[in-house]
C-alpha cells in the first residue's frame, strides 16, 4: 500500500513571497474577472434609454415613412369611434306675449326714461302705459300662474302673473280683479277691468328674471 505524504506542516507561501512578475499577472487576472462579472450585471439588468422597441407593423408612420413619436402619438386626438356626436343644446325663444288690451291699444307712455310726475325726476318708466277706458277688460298677456294681486301707491292696484322660464308679467292702475291668487290662466284671459281715478290707463310691466325689461320685443306684431 502506497501511503500518502501529509500537506500538513509544508510552509504556506504569501502572495508577497512569490516573483514580482507572478504577482503582477495574479493581479490583472483578479482585475480582468472583476470587469467581466460587472460588464455582465449589468448587461442583465440595466436598460439603456436610448433603446426603444422596433416598429410593428401596426406602428402609425408620418407621411415620410418614419414611425410617429409614441410619446407624442399618447397625446394625439383619438380617432373617430364612429357613435354620432350630442348636438348642443339651443334654448328656447323667449315665449310670445300678447297685448293686454283688446284690439291696438294707443301707447301713452312708452318704456323709457321719462320725467316722473309723482318723484319730480326722471327716471325710467319700466313698462307701457297704454290708453284704456274705465271698465275696459285687461288680458293675461300669457299662460300662467297668478302670484300677486296687492294695491299700490304708485301704480293702483296690480296684478302679476309668473309664465315661468324667469318671465313675469305685472298689470297696474285696476279696478275689478276678475281672477284669484293662485289662479291657472291662459294668455287673453280676462283678469281684471281699468279701475277709475285721475289718470285712466293700464301700466304693462315685464320681468325677466326680477329685472323690468322692455315689453315691446316680447310682444307678438
Amino acid at each position: 500500500m502506497i501511503g500518502l505524504k501529509s500537506t500538513r506542516g509544508l510552509p504556506s507561501m504569501r502572495l508577497s513571497q512569490l516573483p514580482k512578475e507572478r504577482r503582477i499577472a495574479l493581479g490583472s487576472l483578479a482585475l480582468l474577472v472583476t470587469l467581466l462579472g460587472s460588464i455582465v450585471v449589468y448587461q442583465r439588468f440595466a436598460v439603456p434609454e436610448t433603446m426603444q422597441p422596433l416598429p410593428g407593423p401596426g406602428t402609425p408612420r408620418t407621411a415620410a415613412g418614419e414611425p410617429v413619436n409614441q410619446a407624442e402619438a399618447g397625446t394625439a386626438t383619438p380617432a373617430a369611434t364612429g357613435e354620432p356626436e350630442a348636438a348642443p343644446a339651443v334654448s328656447a325663444p323667449p315665449q310670445q306675449l300678447v297685448v293686454p288690451l283688446a284690439g291696438k291699444p294707443q301707447v301713452l307712455q312708452p318704456y323709457d326714461f321719462l320725467y316722473s310726475e309723482d318723484f319730480g325726476d326722471y327716471r325710467l318708466h319700466p313698462g307701457i302705459d297704454y290708453v284704456a277706458n274705465p271698465g275696459e277688460s285687461v288680458l293675461a298677456a300669457g299662460n300662467g300662474t297668478v302670484t300677486r294681486i296687492e294695491d299700490d301707491l304708485v301704480e293702483g292696484r296690480v296684478v302679476e302673473i309668473d309664465h315661468g322660464n324667469g318671465l313675469v308679467t305685472r298689470y297696474g292702475g285696476l279696478g275689478e280683479v276678475k281672477v284669484g291668487l293662485n289662479a291657472a290662466v291662459r294668455a287673453g284671459t280676462e283678469i281684471a277691468q281699468v279701475g277709475t281715478g285721475e289718470r285712466i290707463h293700464l301700466h304693462f310691466e315685464v320681468l325677466v328674471d326680477g329685472t323690468p325689461a322692455n315689453p315691446t320685443p316680447h310682444l307678438k306684431p
